[in-house]
């Protein structure tokens, strides 16, 4: 069976089905509104996915939000793939029968009554089985929870797309998928309210910035690493709080590199930002043996605290940044952490590094 217009039709599928799966590129803020009403009015599990790459307003994931925190039969996620999400299907599941509609018509007022759209009808078990195992793939490999942490990304990124059409979403679902996988809800909970104690970090900001300040001097980067030698690779190794470098053989590769003359260029390489940071750091990862991420990022950070994240033992553990083996994984991580900086409103990542001693050791030293 063929339909026009799916109002009045999906509001009756509800009537008796015990399971509703949804997949929509699309939804507006009124109809995420009345997914929560339907979910109160009947008794069936409902599972919805909704992409971020097209137009859906941000006030629509805040309401399916709302709806699922409301109603223990409603589970809403969003598309976190990188490729654009662009289905239209509705399958519901009645005693041991099932329904699907799969057609043109997004989740919206205009597109479920007044759009020129056209939605097939189908009761037949093999096609239905195949939506419904598209979909049960989709919800466990492709979605992850909506959260707010998510949405506030995504509204950082439209904003700056005011007039243009909405921006490829891939930087969002990055971004946020990261952050779920870290289990952020509690822990950014306890970051934000370390960082609303005044005293506390204050004391983390002073000592931080300092850090960057000792730690820059070693470095030497204004006369092109000439000074970083001798003592001064000792100053910088021995420094902890933004990772300990003096075992794993680091602290005697870098002399060893400062004497054969090839750690000053491997330090002009890598902090050259005329380059793409991908580049310089897959090609960093290579070159010097014993220097790995935790010695890169060290300088990294130290030269662009506001650009550049730190991966020591404290970010491995609790923001699960791992497996650092290109650029390209490290750009990932920048972007995940700069988001981070801004929900927090922390200004560098060596006092985001702070925080987090703080908040998982009590010592943000």
């Amino acid at each position: 069976m063929i339909y026009e217009k799916l109002e009045d039709v999906f509001k009756n599928s509800f009537s008796d089905s015990n399971k509703v799966c949804i997949a929509i590129g699309l939804i507006s803020e009124g109809k995420a509104k009345e997914i929560g009403r339907l979910a109160r009015k009947y008794n069936a599990d409902i599972y919805l996915i909704v992409g971020i790459d097209m137009p859906t307003p941000n006030s629509a994931l805040q309401a399916l939000m709302k709806a699922e925190s409301n109603n223990k039969n409603l589970k809403v996620r969003y598309y976190s793939e990188d490729n654009f999400f662009h289905p239209k299907v509705f399958l519901f599941k009645k005693r041991n029968k099932m329904v699907a509609y799969v057609g043109s018509a997004n989740y919206t007022e205009r597109g479920f009554s007044s759009n020129s759209e056209l939605t097939l009808q189908t009761e037949d078990g093999v096609d239905c089985n195949r939506v419904k195992k598209w979909f049960n793939d989709l919800w466990k490999n492709a979605s992850s929870p909506i959260t707010k942490e998510m949405i506030a990304c995504r509204m950082s990124e439209t904003k700056k797309y005011k007039w243009s059409p909405l921006p490829k979403m891939s930087r969002v679902k990055k971004v946020s998928k990261h952050i779920n996988d870290f289990n952020q809800d509690e822990f950014i909970k306890e970051l934000r309210s370390l960082k609303r104690n005044e005293t506390i970090y204050k004391k983390i900001r002073r000592i931080r910035n300092k850090t960057i300040k000792d730690l820059s001097s070693c470095l030497d980067a204004e006369h092109g690493f000439e000074g970083f030698k001798g003592e001064k690779i000792d100053e910088f190794c021995n420094e902890g709080s933004l990772g300990d470098l003096k075992q794993h053989g680091v602290r005697k590769a870098l002399h060893t590199a400062s004497r054969n003359g090839t750690l000053r260029p491997f330090c002009i390489a890598l902090a050259d930002e005329s380059q793409p940071i991908k580049n310089r750091v897959s090609k960093a990862l290579k070159e010097l043996n014993s220097v790995g991420k935790g010695t890169i990022t060290k300088i990294l950070t130290t030269l662009y605290p506001k650009k550049y994240i730190l991966i020591n033992g404290c970010s491995t553990k609790y923001l699960s940044l791992t497996g650092l083996s290109s650029g390209k994984r490290y750009v990932e991580y920048c972007e995940f952490g700069k988001e981070l900086l801004r929900q927090l409103n922390v200004e560098n990542f060596a006092v985001l590094d702070g925080l987090i001693r703080q908040a998982s050791e009590g010592d943000a030293v």
